[in-house]
């Protein structure tokens, strides 16, 4: 026999997978569903398949023992070895762990916490694509425990655990401006919208103002993850472009800042003779690279382990207040930056 889902049964039955959901959650009660209807959902789960699944456990238990994961990319190293973290915590109390990658697709996030849903997870660590969506709101109706990670919702009760990119930014920028620069590019990664990159970009932009630096729009360019490797050298010619005399870029993201040195070293330039360079990511590689590249250190462990911890503690009590955390980062001073 197949395994089932809460979609299987709610269609079989001709009612919500809501509906189920609070039914094998053992909050049938307290969301006004009659004896009746509790009953029918119960039954429906056996005829379906006692042995095929996990609702027996779920039945008598209300829990599922599994979470699931939604970030942007699993493949990502960054969020791969956030995932590992995870698991390894999760395992370690019992839980099993379903991951998810949404391409910072909305459409494609919702549909996968959706999945989860009807799976019957316990609880979500969510790295949101910062549009809210209906399987959100779901998420709250059903008092799913949730923990955002990398961004969070700005103005909503959900917690999370992220890195400091405001700060992070602001150091980064002020470590140029002190080595002489003023022209200082900024490559960011879209989608822009999301937590993370505002908060860099607001970090950046506050400290060129700080300094009595006026920004100018030609510095800062987006880059889609998805045409990143065709993209980035049309947009690299106008934002390199002898009129902006950029001397100094930042750049967020380790794909972008891999493809940024291969349009620097392909256009004769070196770094940091003609260009001072520094990163958010931490690639073993910027070690070894020549010149090795001054970079900010993202604790994905860090975030990983805090954040299953987190979730963990409201599954054992979903009253429980937790505190947002926030992780530092760290600068590690290499080579690709000069003095002007």
């Amino acid at each position: 026999m197949k395994n089932i889902s809460l979609k299987d049964v709610a269609e079989s039955l001709g009612v919500s997978t809501t509906l189920v959901s609070f039914v094998v959650n053992g909050k049938a009660k307290q969301n006004g569903i009659s004896k009746a209807t509790e009953n029918r959902v119960r039954q429906k789960v056996l005829e379906l398949g006692y042995h095929a699944n996990n609702f027996a456990r779920i039945l008598r238990t209300g829990k599922s023992n599994t979470i699931g994961v939604v970030v942007s990319d699993i493949s990502n190293a960054y969020f791969a070895r956030i995932c590992r973290n995870i698991e390894d915590y999760a395992s370690k109390e019992g839980y099993n762990v379903i991951f998810c990658s949404s391409d910072e697709n909305c459409n494609k996030e919702n549909a996968q916490i959706k999945m989860l849903i009807e799976k019957g997870i316990d609880g979500i660590i969510l790295a949101p694509t910062n549009k809210t969506s209906d399987a959100i709101d779901e998420i709250n109706k059903l008092e799913i425990p949730i923990i955002l990670i990398d961004r969070y919702y700005p103005n909503s009760n959900f917690n999370y655990v992220i890195s400091d990119n405001y700060i992070a930014a602001q150091k980064i920028t002020q470590y140029l401006v002190g080595l002489g620069h003023r022209n200082i590019g900024f490559l960011a990664m879209s989608p822009t919208h999301t937590s993370l990159m505002t908060d860099r970009i607001k970090g950046y932009k506050d400290c060129l103002k700080k300094n009595g630096i006026k920004f100018n729009n030609s510095w800062l360019i987006t880059l889609n993850i998805k045409e990143l490797d065709g993209e980035i050298y049309d947009k690299m010619s106008g934002f390199l472009d002898p009129e902006n005399n950029i001397t100094a870029i930042i750049s967020t993201n380790n794909r972008v800042t891999v493809a940024a040195i291969d349009y620097i070293n392909r256009n004769g330039k070196k770094i940091p003779e003609d260009l001072s360079l520094i990163t958010f990511g931490f690639l073993d590689v910027y070690k070894i690279i020549r010149p090795p590249i001054t970079a900010v250190q993202l604790f994905a462990e860090k975030i990983g382990d805090k954040a299953a911890e987190m979730l963990l503690s409201k599954l054992s009590n979903n009253k429980i207040k937790i505190k947002n955390v926030i992780i530092d980062t760290l600068m590690h001073e290499r080579e690709s930056c000069k003095r002007i």
